[in-house]
Parts: C-alpha cells; structure tokens; sequence
C-alpha cells in the first residue's frame, strides 16, 4: 500500500477515546483521550487533577513504515515509557476518507483493539 494512502491528519472518534494523528514523509504523532476525563478550566488546576488528565492519555511519534496491509510505528517518544523503543504493528486498510486498524500482538495473532479513523485533512 503506498505511503501516500496513510500521508495526512486523522481524527479518532469513538465511545470511550478520541484523538488525532498525523503521518508525514514517513514520521508520525499521536495523542488519544478518554473521553471520560475530566472537562479542567485552567484557573482550577492543581497537582492532582492535572496527574488524573495525564492518565487518562497516551501519545507517541516515531517513524513509520508501510509493509503490505500492516502499518509499523517505531515509538521514539511515547508518554508511557515501557512502550518507548517497541514498535506497534497494525493491520490497517483505507477505504477513502476512513482508516480501520487493528493491533498485531508479537505472536502475529490480533489483540482485538480496533480503532477506525477519519481523515480530517
């Protein structure tokens, strides 16, 4: 699949996340939330509820690479750390504006995490 099928900005909206990719000249970052956090207005932040808002997101950037119908995204910067340096390999296919993925464990079975994306670009 060429890398211009998966090139630009992607919106993920779903009942329990939302986020934004977006994947360039082989680079890419990534920010998702649950979308149960807390809604924060910034004269009310401390300490405690800026730790919860952190919990409840992950993001990532990296490098990227196309191999068939699988997506490799080389982690170099992760907010979790024992995912920092391990690529995530995703089984992915593009039908116009809409990208489906679903992770690929080490073994090569399929974890059942699904995400589908919107292009938003």
């Amino acid at each position: 699949m060429p890398l211009g099928e998966v090139t630009g900005a992607w919106r993920l909206k779903s009942d329990h996340q939302e986020g934004l990719a977006i994947l360039s000249k082989g680079f890419y970052c990534s920010i998702i939330v649950d979308r149960a956090r807390m809604k924060l207005k910034p004269a009310h932040i401390g300490e405690h509820e800026m730790l919860e808002a952190y919990k409840t997101m992950t993001s990532q950037g990296g490098t990227y690479k196309i191999e068939g119908n699988k997506i490799r995204l080389n982690r170099q910067l992760s907010r979790g750390l024992d995912s920092q340096g391990h690529p995530l390999i995703a089984e992915f296919v593009v039908n116009g504006d809409t990208l489906e993925a679903e992770e690929v464990l080490s073994s090569g079975e399929k974890s059942g995490v699904r995400m589908t994306w919107t292009r938003v670009e």
